[in-house]
């Protein structure tokens, strides 16, 4: 699974890094970032992360995905590889990492497109702005990469970034954090104490108190 998600956007990266630096370079470049991206570690061979590729889809995209699928985990991945795009017959853990994934990062977006729209994303265009703050958003739970500068973010985006990157990645994933599940099942007790039901639900199964102590 690892050397078949790292191969794929080790090909997609080549296409823009052989015809930049060559063959050799452009490989091993495209080789280094895919690994680094999946294993959700951040490490870059540019200096500066990369900023030279803020405006870049097929950079950001390929990036953004292998952080994503090294974050979901090997049991979600396994999972949905097995059972398909069948939400029903996936397993809970496995629904309650994909939901909470996919809010997590139209959280974020939503968050830093508003929030920095006329701070750090002010000198692009519109659809750059879209493609900085949908990048932020993904990078910032475990992987450590960047497209703009972190020095001048607000206050606000440098707390909202602080809570994301304690959440981090899924269990059995590339990623740290409290785990993308222990958050959600926060978030479900929260929501059964407020409307006083004894029992923490999702998607019509009930979660182990045992479970729910250990999230807390």
């Amino acid at each position: 699974t690892t050397f078949a998600i790292e191969g794929m956007g080790s090909l997609l990266l080549a296409l823009r890094f052989i015809p930049m630096f060559g063959w050799l370079k452009g490989i091993y470049f495209s080789v280094f970032h895919a690994i680094s991206a999946f294993c959700n570690a951040g490490f870059d061979l540019f200096g500066n992360s990369l900023i030279d590729f803020t405006d870049d889809i097929l950079i950001n995209f390929t990036i953004m995905g292998l952080v994503i699928l090294g974050g979901l985990g090997f049991t979600v991945i396994n999972d949905v590889r097995i059972k398909r795009f069948s939400f029903k017959e996936w397993s809970l853990h496995t629904k309650l990492v994909i939901v909470g994934t996919v809010f997590l990062i139209v959280a974020g977006f939503v968050f830093f497109l508003l929030i920095e729209y006329n701070n750090m994303f002010k000198p692009y265009e519109f659809h750059t702005k879209v493609l900085a703050a949908f990048f932020q958003s993904v990078t910032l739970r475990t992987a450590g990469f960047k497209t703009i500068p972190q020095e001048g973010l607000t206050s606000a985006s440098k707390l909202f970034m602080s809570i994301l990157m304690l959440i981090g990645a899924s269990p059995a994933s590339t990623g740290g954090g409290i785990k993308t599940t222990t958050a959600v099942v926060i978030l479900l007790l929260l929501k059964s104490v407020a409307r006083g039901e004894n029992d923490v639900v999702a998607f019509k199964r009930r979660i182990s108190t045992e479970i729910v102590y250990r999230a807390v």
